[in-house]
């Protein structure tokens, strides 16, 4: 006689259910983040969509860490944040069938940081790369940024002659320095310094930074202030930043030191509200009394006079060491440092100044730029205007 086997029912308890959950939860945030990883990884030749990702990063870092966008609409009459979707557009048509090149994504994103009024911020090339992985790459993905910094070709470097016209006036020696070269410093210290010596029976010493817009503090220290009698002075900078900063560069032997106080923490307050600073970055230049002695020095600088040829008029505006002449200055050379940002799906890097300069009078160097001590027109006469004007 068969038996009858009744099935028996398997009840499942609560605690079960929610096991099962848990684990599906988690396989779906491990397959999400897989999928974010493979996002990011390194691709050559870009496709658009990485380059319009990394624009996202871009305008979010711009937005939080670059002072002069009051500037960018007041003068450029461009909202950049906004501006975000004809930027894309800008991207698409810049695109291949193949894609980006490293070097093409450079030229994109150049183009759309030029719209700034900051022409300071700009994607990194590879020379300045390469100085920065001697000093400790300061960004997170060092990696990503090694593997495209290799497809991207060097600058090539034109300045290799000396940057110093001289003229001879009556009582006064002219020096006209185009530029501040990357070549030889030591030995362009020594051309300048036997200038200034085998002239050293002339009362007055003019230096004519004019139309000088150089980005090179170390020529505008060991070259020029470092071979002028500056009679041990400390020159002082002032910058106003969103971020909190990262100083990237050791400015010590060029007797640079610097320290970060909280803005609201500062007696230096900066009159454009629109900027809404968190920290103020001073950067302290001590000048030793090391250089030829003329009675008296004068710097002409004009609207052009910019970088690193602003840090000699502001630095001697401060100290005293020299009358600047002329007009005021384009700013920026107070910026002795960069800040430097990663964009993660590219590997490019970006960099924008720390901040932007504070005047003693509380207005933005950037805006305004530096003043003279004399205020003169600029033209091809002001050296013997000045000259004429001392006697």
């Amino acid at each position: 006689m068969a038996k009858n086997f009744k099935r028996k029912k398997f009840k499942f308890a609560p605690r079960f259910f929610i096991i099962i959950a848990v684990f599906l939860l988690l396989l779906i945030f491990l397959l999400f983040k897989y999928k974010s990883s493979k996002d990011i990884e390194f691709s050559d030749p870009l496709p658009e969509s990485y380059m319009k990702k990394d624009l996202d990063v871009l305008i979010d870092l711009v937005e939080e860490s670059y002072m002069n966008l009051p500037e960018t609409l007041r003068y450029n009459n461009l909202d950049f944040i906004k501006s975000k979707s004809n930027f894309k557009r800008l991207i698409s048509s810049k695109n291949t069938d193949s894609g980006f090149t490293g070097q093409n994504a450079v030229d994109t994103f150049n183009e759309i940081l030029s719209n700034l009024y900051d022409k300071n911020v700009s994607v990194v090339g590879k020379n300045e790369y390469m100085e920065l992985v001697k000093n400790k790459l300061p960004v997170s993905n060092e990696r990503m940024a090694t593997l495209r910094y290799k497809n991207i070709a060097e600058q090539e470097e034109y300045d290799s002659y000396s940057a110093f016209e001289v003229e001879d006036f009556d009582g006064g020696l002219y020096v006209k320095v185009k530029e501040f070269n990357k070549s030889d410093l030591k030995k362009e210290s020594e051309i300048f310094r036997k200038i200034l010596e085998d002239n050293e029976d002339r009362e007055n010493l003019i230096i004519d930074l004019r139309d000088n817009d150089s980005d090179n503090p170390a020529y505008a220290i060991r070259v020029i202030m470092d071979n002028i009698n500056t009679k041990n002075a400390r020159a002082n900078f002032y910058l106003a930043g969103k971020t909190k900063p990262v100083i990237t560069k050791d400015l010590s032997d060029l007797g640079i030191s610097s320290k970060v106080i909280a803005y609201e923490d500062s007696d230096l307050k900066i009159k454009d509200y629109d900027k809404d600073p968190s920290y103020l970055i001073n950067f302290s230049l001590d000048l030793k009394d090391k250089g030829v002695a003329y009675d008296r020095v004068f710097i002409l600088q004009n609207s052009k006079t910019k970088n690193s040829a602003d840090l000699i008029c502001q630095a001697a505006k401060d100290t005293g060491f020299a009358k600047t002449v002329g007009e005021n200055t384009a700013g920026y050379g107070g910026n002795l440092d960069s800040q430097y940002h990663l964009l993660p799906y590219t590997g490019l890097i970006i960099k924008m100044p720390l901040g932007t300069g504070i005047n003693p009078d509380g207005t933005s160097n950037e805006d305004v730029g530096t003043s003279p001590d004399i205020q003169m027109s600029d033209g091809d006469s002001m050296a013997y205007n000045l000259l004429n004007s001392i006697k």
